[in-house]
């Protein structure tokens, strides 16, 4: 089963907890129902397999350098030297 189907269920049971009791479920209700409990253990297994394949590769990929921000005396200066917005906008990140 999907992460996507698992946290649907989750999130129809959720709802339907909340209509019924008129307040949003706590840990200890997921706890006391073993079917709930299930699906949110399942769910937890495949959201953390997921992560850990995402932080292997953010580990392997370097992260790209940010350009520096412009400070507001250099916007000002470029501004008035009759430099575009549009042409630094990528240095302004």
């Amino acid at each position: 089963m999907s992460a996507e189907r698992l946290s649907r269920e989750i999130t129809a049971w959720q709802t339907s907890f909340a209509r019924e009791r008129g307040r949003e479920p706590t840990r200890a209700d997921v706890e006391g129902d073993p079917a709930v409990r299930e699906v949110f253990r399942r769910y937890k297994a495949i959201r953390d397999a997921g992560h850990a394949s995402t932080a292997t590769t953010a580990a392997v990929t370097p992260e790209r350098p940010r350009a520096r921000a412009k400070t507001y005396a250099q916007m000002r200066a470029a501004i008035g030297a009759g430099e575009s917005e549009s042409e630094d906008a990528s240095e302004c990140v």
